[in-house]
């Protein structure tokens, strides 16, 4: 009877022992199968290394669609660099010929993403096209739209409609389009930390006002400058190029490219978020005084620079873009950044004021 007993006893033992060595290897097991999962398979635009992509490949877990998606709209983990945007300059072979080394002070080579817009192919004296230069791309004919809808400006037609041509480019891991004139020095830096400070993953247009009282008044206090440079997230281009060609079409009486992306982006209700270092520089002859006063933030642009005078009085104005872009450092404005203390003088109240150089944590940016 005994020994009936405890063999009943040891057959229990043995199946609660074989349920809990069931639990705990079915529970590593899910574990490993887990980190697996996140190691190899979790869609990143960083991947590790390229031994985890080509796991990517051979076993993708999502449907082509989300894959398609994954490539063209990057991983929120990964902090904005300057791989992520793209920038889409519009200009003219006319003008090309005196700008063309304003845009080459900023482009870099192998490292900037973007493309040139002219409006026709390049003469003769322009090619072959060197390598300093933007890919080239000539704009697309826009004489039907324009003939459609009887618009007042077809130049200013052919700038806005650079935005859907930008977007069929199919660059992969966009996060930023950043749109300007050919005319404008873009300091790539800062528009990369500017643009950190926003979330790409949502309709974000970034521009910047007129220096010019009345250029606000005359256009609107509500639009983004775009020669001066603007950005547009990533999903807000995907939305607006939808529909983009028949919002040209709906407003043929806007004269102006500015207002036309800002009516387009309107119809979508997103806002303009202004930041103060795009400068459209509606301004002439000398802006020394407006650079020396340049408010504690990033500066991102300096448009119409072919109609100040140089920057740096011994050069033209080519050279002063070369030489500002090789001066300046990321991230920092070329404002002043002194601070001043006052300071009590003996015993009979009188102060004195004495500048000084701020400390980090005094800089507003």
């Amino acid at each position: 009877m005994q020994s009936s007993t405890t063999s009943i006893k040891s057959s229990r033992f043995s199946l609660d022992n074989f349920a809990v060595n069931l639990c705990k290897i079915l529970g590593i097991s899910g574990l490993v199968l887990y980190l697996a999962y996140l190691l190899f398979f979790s869609q990143s635009s960083c991947p590790s290394s390229e031994f985890f992509t080509l796991f990517q490949h051979i076993w993708p877990v999502s449907p082509p669609s989300q894959q398609l998606n994954s490539l063209t709209h990057t991983n929120h983990s990964c902090p904005t660099n300057l791989n992520h945007l793209v920038f889409g300059i519009v200009g003219s072979v006319n003008a090309w010929r005196h700008r063309k080394a304003y845009t080459e002070s900023w482009w870099r080579p192998n490292a900037t993403r973007g493309y040139l817009f002219l409006d026709t192919h390049p003469t003769n004296d322009l090619l072959p096209w060197p390598p300093s230069s933007h890919p080239l791309h000539v704009s697309n004919d826009i004489s039907k739209i324009v003939e459609e809808s009887k618009h007042v400006a077809p130049i200013m037609v052919r700038m806005v409609h650079a935005i859907l041509e930008l977007f069929r480019e199919g660059d992969k891991g966009v996060r930023w389009y950043v749109m300007g004139d050919d005319d404008s020095l873009f300091f790539v830096d800062n528009w990369v930390d500017v643009l950190e400070k926003y979330d790409h993953t949502k309709y974000v247009h970034i521009g910047g006002h007129s220096e010019f009282f009345m250029s606000n008044i005359w256009f609107s206090f509500d639009q983004g400058f775009g020669g001066a440079g603007f950005a547009l997230s990533y999903p807000l281009v995907t939305a607006m190029v939808k529909d983009l060609e028949g919002c040209l079409r709906r407003y043929p009486y806007l004269n102006s490219a500015d207002l036309i992306t800002q009516y387009c982006v309107d119809e979508l209700g997103v806002p303009l978020s202004a930041e103060r270092g795009i400068h459209q520089i509606d301004l002439h002859s000398d802006i020394s005084g407006f650079l020396s006063s340049h408010p504690q933030s990033p500066i991102l642009s300096l448009h119409h620079f072919d109609q100040i005078e140089p920057i740096f009085p011994t050069m033209n104005r080519s050279q002063s873009a070369n030489h500002l872009m090789k001066k300046q450092k990321p991230t920092r404005s070329i404002g002043r950044s002194e601070c001043c203390d006052v300071v009590e003088v003996g015993e009979k109240n009188i102060t004195e004021i004495k500048i000084r150089t701020c400390r980090d944590d005094e800089i507003i940016a």
